[in-house]
């Protein structure tokens, strides 16, 4: 076997345990999007489960299928995902995605390919921002938060996590919050999540300890921050 078989080879290889390894850890966003299909929609789910099966039927049937094909599909899927996140979410969900589709290609086609992708994802960008300004591309947030704030780039890739501290309660030791206050806290968290994360909030109990009011301002906590 000379080099360039050799090169092929560990292509072929590397191809081919990208396929199944896209194939196994997509499985857990997609159950995620099925589960939030009735709140959500169900457009971006149904891309999904198309890419998922294109993504596993591929895996499956790998060493059928010609090394062209099977690089087609490791390197499309990103730059779909890229695209959709990117013009649905902006850019928390849709630049990672074109960031790995730029090194895939770089991988597998080489550095002057691996430019063009590059070349190609600015574009994408670019178009993306024209829309917005435009006018002519709706977002569910404004993008405007992400060139100031760190924090709100955290926030889109994960969620809203609340440390909920129950003992400012006006007959705990805090002595400050009325138990209205605490919906409040929690309505303000909920539409933070929506314009932010997609939705994805939590809380953790971090203090409470008059046992007598905890409990009902943890439901009105519950009740601001639920939808």
């Amino acid at each position: 076997m000379n080099g360039t078989d050799s090169f092929r080879a560990v292509r072929d290889r590397q191809i081919t345990w990208g396929l199944g390894a896209l194939s196994i850890l997509g499985l857990l966003p997609l159950l995620v999007s099925l589960f939030g299909s009735p709140t959500r929609g169900y457009r971006n789910t149904a891309l999904y489960t198309g890419l998922y099966i294109i993504v596993l039927f591929t895996a499956l049937l790998s060493n059928r299928l010609p090394l062209i094909i099977r690089a087609t599909v490791l390197i499309g899927v990103p730059l779909v995902l890229g695209i959709t996140g990117l013009f649905t979410w902006g850019l928390p969900w849709g630049l990672p995605a074109l960031l790995t589709f730029c090194i895939l290609v770089t991988m597998f086609s080489g550095k002057r390919t691996g430019i063009l992708a590059a070349g190609l994802t600015i574009m994408i960008i670019l178009i993306a921002g024209i829309l917005f300004r435009s006018g002519i591309l709706q977002l569910p947030f404004d993008p405007r938060i992400y060139l100031t704030s760190y924090v709100a780039w955290i926030a889109a890739l994960t969620g809203i996590a609340i440390s909920a501290g129950f003992d400012r309660h006006e007959e705990d030791w805090g002595g400050l919050l009325k138990t209205e206050d605490y919906f409040t806290i929690g309505k303000w968290a909920k539409e933070a999540s929506l314009e932010r994360c997609q939705g994805r909030r939590f809380g953790v109990l971090e203090g409470g300890y008059n046992h007598s009011v905890l409990g009902r301002n943890v439901k009105s906590f519950l009740q601001g921050l639920s939808d």
